[in-house]
């Protein structure tokens, strides 16, 4: 009986560690952002990887504004690849 309470213990903190976890991870409303984004924020709004990221810029979905090494995103642009994302969702 000992054992179970200690296991039980145990997954109480492991499961209120993820949903701290989980909560430091939350998106950004796109609302609450400036006009141009970074590379990290497009990252977490989309919950998309580097490979994508750099992928969806080669397939012209991304459109990057400024030099190469301080790349940024319009916020209206990103609006409307979310919702062509959105719509094809649905189909």
């Amino acid at each position: 009986m000992k054992q179970l309470n200690l296991i039980y213990q145990s997954l109480k903190t492991i499961e209120r560690l993820l949903e701290e976890t989980l909560a430091k991870h939350e998106p950004q409303e796109l609302d609450n952002l400036k006009d141009y984004l970074d590379k990290e924020q497009v990252l977490k709004y989309f919950k998309i990887t580097d490979s994508t990221y750099y992928r969806w810029i080669a397939m012209g979905r991304l459109k990057p504004y400024g030099p190469s090494g301080a790349l940024r995103f319009k916020k209206e642009d990103l609006l409307k690849l979310m919702e062509r994302r959105r719509y094809r969702e649905r189909i």
